[in-house]
């Protein structure tokens, strides 16, 4: 995920993962609150995730056509604050997200909990 201020530049999940783009959208507002945009989050969509995007908490700008959407957690329901005051959204506020420690031929590895994001790029 790359972003520029509080505009998603893009960002891309495996399509086989499970709620990875609810965590990337997380840590898109954790950023957004740490530059002082208050947690607003705003994206061109490609028409196929518009409804993804919906989903999350997103809304269409003013303009009728416009690809551009925007998050305000302050005013979606689908959002709400952690014990630590972050964003999260509310259908995952009590889960930890899961990362698999499994290598290719260890099956005896156990799955662990880490941050929603592990990457040095946001």
């Amino acid at each position: 995920m790359m972003m520029d201020n509080n505009h998603i530049d893009y960002i891309v999940t495996h399509i086989g993962s499970n709620s990875m783009g609810g965590a990337l959208i997380e840590q898109a507002v954790k950023y957004s609150c740490e530059l002082g945009y208050d947690g607003i989050v705003n994206l061109y969509a490609l028409k196929t995730g518009i409804d993804s995007y919906r989903a999350l908490g997103f809304i269409h700008g003013d303009e009728k056509g416009s690809s551009e959407m925007t998050l305000d957690p302050n005013k979606s329901d689908l959002w709400k604050k952690d014990s630590n005051g972050e964003w999260r959204l509310a259908k995952y506020i009590d889960k930890g997200y899961v990362v698999s420690a499994l290598k290719p031929n260890d099956s005896t590895a156990e799955p662990h909990s880490t941050p929603a994001c592990s990457t040095s790029h946001i």
